[in-house]
């Protein structure tokens, strides 16, 4: 089932390196860039930390938005 684009969906995404998560709504399938950097800072705030080079992907991020569910 397709969610419609005016539904609100709750992702979390986890740094399981840091043992750490944050939880996003997004409506319309849009990250703002407020939510971006909330959720950058609450899975690794450290600056010079190596573990952002393992984020996931902005098209793989936009795939997994477009092809989300409702709850």
């Amino acid at each position: 089932m397709k969610m419609s684009k005016n539904k609100t969906i709750k992702i979390t995404l986890t740094n399981e390196f840091h043992g750490t998560s944050v939880t996003l709504r997004i409506k319309n399938r849009i990250i703002t860039e407020r939510q971006y950097a909330r959720a950058d800072k609450a899975l690794c705030g450290m600056d010079d930390c190596r573990c952002r080079l393992a984020i996931i992907p902005p098209d793989h991020l936009e795939w997994m938005l477009a092809n989300a569910t409702s709850a």
